[in-house]
């Protein structure tokens, strides 16, 4: 097919189906057509430039060659012009020189040309205006002449810069630019297509790790000496359960003594009641932790010493409650002076301790644990980045749906400025 079948279709051919590569093709021929319309408008202006420019270069000799001391008499008045009509021709051929055309790369480098030519004159003409004024007082037709030809120059220009900003060749330069972004989107949609493979390969070696790590710990569980752990455990948790009981039983026989106990403290922190800070301290373990009271007074000796001392407080009614409450705490406080402490909570604990201890030794160094304790902690690490691997492969699936509508929008809207280009129906 040739170049004009592809632009304009063959016949019949009511729609043209091209891939975006045909299509820039097709588009960067009808650039270079334009561009050589539009350069060659450009040159014929820039040809009558070069001609103005060389008209000024005339105009200024003119003036240079009038010799202003000589054609009157004011001698110091013509002397002040004849410096300025020097500066004057001086100063604009300095400009000529900035606005010659120079060699052109593109219609882009023209257009740039003729806004520089425009605002070179513009700005360095009113830089200059007092020589101008001056030299205008004896040379006022030949300054006219020279400031109009230089105006031909703008206006030349402005036909130029127009002729460069046509609006096909606009469109055309929008749609390239709409071809490139369009190429620079794909490309980083396809990075993070092979980003989001990259972190679904990584996920299915993730699952399967995973997967390895449970079957192992299964199979570790599913082992004679796993189930012999599992029993030693239960063993434990009953010596835990028998330690609290012991706790609970106290402590269910102290409720009917607590209040007393209680402002008996407070009486003592007071110094209402000569007793040792050591003492204090122990009636505040018995009310909070039996189990290092017990370690501290075994036998409980002076724990009841103490609560002798607080019976006998109530009794004298120093310790103040009511009187159908008096009898309650009194009896609640002689169990607890009579009750066997040793045997009842310290033996016990102490014994519970001892088997308590020599369990965690066995479990403390046994490979299996240690080895399922293991697999276990890198389970839950490995889960962990499982969770925050499903993050990021949703956040890139959701980046990848949002590119992919907007290359789908960007793709209609770039068939429909080529269509308005080529002025043909085509299919991407």
């Amino acid at each position: 097919m040739n170049f004009i079948e592809m632009l304009f279709g063959r016949k019949n051919e009511k729609i043209r189906k091209l891939n975006l590569i045909e299509a820039e093709k097709i588009v960067y021929e009808r650039k270079k057509e334009v561009e050589k319309e539009l350069t060659e408008k450009a040159y014929f202006k820039i040809s009558e430039i070069k001609h103005l420019i060389g008209t000024v270069e005339r105009e200024l000799e003119e003036i240079e060659k009038r010799n202003l001391l000589e054609e009157g008499e004011n001698k110091y008045f013509r002397k002040i012009i004849s410096s300025s009509q020097k500066n004057m021709t001086k100063q604009i051929k300095a400009l000529l020189e900035k606005i010659k055309p120079k060699i052109f790369n593109s219609v882009e480098d023209i257009q740039s040309y003729s806004m520089f030519c425009i605002e070179t004159i513009q700005r360095e003409v009113i830089f200059y205006r007092k020589n101008i004024s001056y030299t205008s007082v004896l040379l006022k037709e030949e300054v006219k002449l020279v400031g109009n030809t230089l105006q031909e120059i703008i206006e030349a220009c402005q036909e130029i810069y127009n002729i460069c900003s046509e609006q096909e060749y606009k469109n055309i330069k929008a749609v390239e630019t709409m071809i490139k972004e369009y190429y620079e989107k794909n490309e980083r949609l396809e990075k993070k297509v092979l980003e989001l493979d990259e972190l679904e390969n990584k996920e299915k070696k993730l699952e399967e790790e995973i997967n390895n790590l449970k079957v192992g710990i299964d199979k570790l569980k599913e082992s004679d000496n796993y189930k012999k752990i599992i029993e030693i455990k239960k063993e434990l948790e009953k010596l835990y359960e028998e330690k609290n009981e012991i706790s609970r039983n106290f402590y269910s026989l102290l409720t009917n003594s607590e209040k007393a106990i209680k402002r008996f403290i407070v009486m003592a922190e007071k110094g209402l009641y000569i007793i040792n800070k050591e003492e204090i301290e122990l009636l505040k373990d018995y009310l909070e932790d039996i189990e290092l009271a017990s370690k501290r007074d075994p036998k409980a000796q002076k724990f009841k010493t103490i609560l002798e001392e607080i019976k006998k407080a109530v009794e004298e009614d120093k310790i103040n409650l009511k009187k159908e409450e008096r009898e309650k705490r009194l009896k609640a406080l002689q169990t607890l002076i009579e009750y066997d402490y040793f045997n009842n909570i310290f033996w016990r604990l102490n014994e519970i301790e001892k088997k308590k201890n020599l369990i965690s030794k066995s479990l403390e160094n046994n490979k299996i644990l240690l080895e399922i304790e293991e697999k276990e902690e890198c389970l839950k690490n490995k889960l962990k980045e499982y969770e925050e691997l499903k993050k990021e492969i949703k956040i890139k699936e959701e980046s990848i749906s949002k590119d992919r509508l907007t290359l789908d929008y960007d793709k209609k809207l770039l068939k429909e400025k080529i269509e308005e280009l080529i002025k043909i129906e085509i299919e991407l």
